[in-house]
């Protein structure tokens, strides 16, 4: 089957690229995948499905294709299809797809889809076998929000510096455009952060992209930071709820303007141990404007902020085993966090999450991990649970819990090919 697949690849690349394609060998093709199937169960709140009871709507499947077409010139892409609870449905989509050409070790080109740098672990985010966790830490790699931090439309450039003593130093720097998928968890989250009843279309304009990771003179330590510049628009509906009988339907329009996400990330690896910490920040200035019989009035301008961090600490025991420990708290609204008087609002409006995660590597192909989180808070998760009350800002109290600390079970069987 596999050289059927190679012959077919041939084929399509012969027809594109006529001139390469019959000096094309099948040892110019790298291609892999991976399958995966999960399981995940909390106790009080749901956590991206419908998890109170438990919930095996947690799996993908991935293809990677990489053509090398002249020594320092290669395309690839990556399809992928993912279904978490409501996100994505399984629909095959394309994940990234670049042609890349590296003129120097300090210069390289991509353009076409390429992945967004952002922290240390995003650009493998999708290789299980690279982490010892199910998931990347939430306070920086909110799972809601993954699709807003794959890719992007446009080119970029990076390189290697080498510095001597210093170390070395790579860098990425990407300018185009951002497109959401309708059923993604960026789309969800918009809906719920606005009360949008929904979302018809997203607009986004320009966006920047950049990233510089420095390889220290200390062995195994890097420190890195990121920094990403965006603004889009959402058009949709809502419904105003009055003491009226009949409630007023609303057509919205917000845009989130000057939107700043930046990162500052540290690592180091000591022999089969592994120390990371990662802070979040995502800043971005929400005006609304409402329509009602085609005439359009201001609703409301503030600013939102996003933040959060992680420390982690992993231990590969032998070739088959590996535990991870992390401990990572995030804010969706530190503006609403923090009060005017400095007392803090509650669960509401932040998660904390301690975890436990370990992996056992079955043979080179397959991998089984399983992690337990135990949640102090209930922050970003009001998407997938309409009945949780929000704090009352105006009578100065914390909302309705039945438990502000809960726990989450996950699993993962994944096969690498």
């Amino acid at each position: 089957m596999k050289k059927t697949v190679l012959s077919v690849l041939l084929f399509i690349i012969g027809l594109i690229f006529p001139q390469w394609g019959a000096a094309i060998q099948s040892e110019d093709i790298d291609w892999r995948g991976f399958i995966s199937q999960g399981y995940m169960y909390s106790n009080e709140y749901n956590f991206l499905a419908d998890t109170k009871g438990g919930t095996f709507q947690f799996n993908e499947a991935g293809l990677t294709l990489n053509v090398g077409l002249k020594p320092n010139f290669f395309i690839g892409m990556q399809t992928l299809a993912r279904n978490l609870g409501d996100i994505s449905n399984a629909d095959l989509r394309i994940d990234w797809a670049v042609a890349d050409y590296r003129w120097k070790d300090w210069l390289g080109i991509r353009a076409g889809m390429p992945k967004i740098p952002f922290g240390l672990y995003n650009e493998t985010r999708d290789i299980d076998m690279l982490r010892t966790s199910v998931w990347l830490p939430f306070g920086v790699y909110n799972e809601s929000l993954r699709d807003a931090f794959t890719s992007y439309y446009g080119a970029g450039i990076y390189g290697y510096i080498f510095a001597g003593i210093m170390g070395s130093f790579n860098y990425q720097a990407g300018y185009g455009t951002k497109d959401f998928e309708k059923d993604g968890g960026s789309w969800k989250y918009m809906e719920t952060a606005i009360n949008y009843n929904d979302i018809d279309k997203v607009k986004t304009n320009e966006a920047f992209y950049s990233s510089l990771i420095w390889q220290t003179p200390l062995e195994g330590m890097r420190i890195g930071g990121t920094f990403i510049s965006i603004s889009w628009k959402a058009e949709g509906t809502a419904t105003m709820y009055t003491a009226l009988p009949a409630h007023i339907h609303l057509d919205l329009d917000v845009a989130f303007r000057n939107t700043l996400v930046m990162t500052g990330s540290a690592e180091y690896i000591w022999k089969d141990l592994v120390f990371a910490a990662e802070y979040f920040r995502l800043q971005m200035d929400i005006t609304a404007s409402a329509y009602i019989q085609n005439i359009g009035f201001p609703l409301s301008n503030s600013e939102r902020i996003l933040e959060g961090f992680y420390v982690s600490a992993a231990y590969r025991l032998n070739s088959y085993f590996e535990f991870e420990m992390s401990y990572s708290w995030s804010s969706s609204d530190i503006n609403t966090y923090y009060r005017t008087d400095d007392r803090r609002v509650g669960p509401a409006h932040r998660v904390s999450d301690y975890c436990i995660a370990g992996r056992f590597d079955i043979n080179e192909n397959w991998l089984f991990k399983a992690e337990m989180h135990a949640l102090d808070g209930t922050d970003w998760i009001t998407t997938y649970n309409p009945d949780l009350t929000i704090t009352s800002e105006a009578a100065n109290t914390v909302g309705d819990y039945d438990d502000q600390w809960w726990y989450l079970f996950a699993a993962k069987v994944t096969y690498n090919f």
